[in-house]
């Protein structure tokens, strides 16, 4: 059975200014880089900051030092590669933070 996932219907999708794949931010002198991440979800973002900082929402989870699959996930398979385009951004980057499953601090 395929999972579902809406935005409540009080929430007016025309106010909503989509951020895309690659595009750049910069708030308050800090550096934000959206990552398109589907697989846990069609929509679901990443965040690159300032080069330095992982936010890979609800994009995997850190088990016993493993990055795997976040458990309800739409699309596995999908959700495999972007854990792997996450996996390699996140070897230049400092910390990696999840929305549900802790973070971890890269050794350099």
């Amino acid at each position: 059975m395929p999972l579902k996932n809406s935005l409540p219907s009080e929430i007016d999708i025309s106010k909503i200014k989509l951020i895309q794949d690659n595009q750049e931010y910069m708030i308050d002198g800090v550096n934000v880089i959206g990552i398109k991440s589907p697989g846990h979800t069609i929509g679901s973002m990443s965040f690159l900051i300032d080069g330095e900082y992982v936010f890979s929402g609800d994009a995997f989870k850190v088990s016993k030092g493993t990055v795997g699959l976040h458990p309800f996930t739409m699309d596995a398979e999908t959700a495999e590669t972007t854990v792997e385009k996450l996996k390699e951004i996140s070897k230049k980057c400092s910390v990696v933070l999840t929305a549900h499953y802790g973070f971890f601090e890269q050794i350099k």
